[in-house]
């Protein structure tokens, strides 16, 4: 038989065995579960961090300017002077989201000069100043934009307008995010028209204006 005393004994070891393993298991826990998370995080953070940088899939702008133009072809002088260039457009950003990606574009070109005169201003070939051709209309294109900071984008296109009949435009433009979706922007276009045929001329308007995106 064994003595009380070492029942005691026994039962005082056994408790304090079964408190430490309780408080280790209680240790290891915590520390296994960190470890897991700490795995996992750089994995999952970056899924759900949105780059600041990305590309609007909607635009839409007015600008407004002036340019040069051709002065003298073959048939004679044209009116001296800058040419008012006015423009509102509607720009789709073509694929998922991204830094540079490319977009269509439709716009818009409207007509701010007044009417013609009639009256012939002698030109130095003996004839008449004639009117440049117009250059409002319709117009699409394609193109690419590159968003270099959060508020910086560049970009560049060409397309095609039915101003002066038959037209087409090489572009670039710069545009600085003010506030909110109200961004500042510069444009630059050398348009290339057909007046009639055998007869092209050049007009290059830069325009400033406001895109919201």
């Amino acid at each position: 038989m064994v003595p009380p005393e070492d029942w005691y004994m026994r039962f005082f070891c056994t408790a304090i065995v079964l408190s430490g393993a309780f408080h280790l298991m209680s240790g290891v826990a915590p520390l296994r579960a960190q470890a897991m998370a700490e795995r996992v995080a750089p994995v999952t953070a970056p899924a759900d961090t949105k780059s600041p940088c990305t590309l609007p899939w909607f635009t839409g702008e007015l600008t407004l300017g002036a340019g040069g133009h051709t002065e003298r072809t073959s048939r004679g002088y044209f009116e001296n002077g800058a040419l008012s260039y006015a423009r509102f457009g509607l720009a789709v950003r073509l694929g998922s989201a991204g830094r540079v990606r490319p977009y269509l574009q439709f716009e818009h070109s409207l007509k701010v000069r007044g009417d013609r005169s009639l009256l012939c201003s002698p030109a130095p070939d003996g004839g008449c100043y004639r009117g440049f051709p117009e250059t409002d209309g319709p117009g699409a294109g394609l193109g690419l934009r590159a968003a270099m900071t959060r508020r910086l984008t560049l970009g560049a296109g060409a397309g095609l307008t039915t101003a002066a009949q038959d037209g087409r435009y090489v572009e670039g433009e710069l545009a600085f995010r003010l506030i909110g979706p109200v961004t500042a922007l510069a444009h630059l276009r050398q348009l290339q028209l057909s007046n009639r045929p055998g007869e092209r001329v050049w007009f290059r308007p830069l325009t400033v204006g406001v895109r919201l995106q």
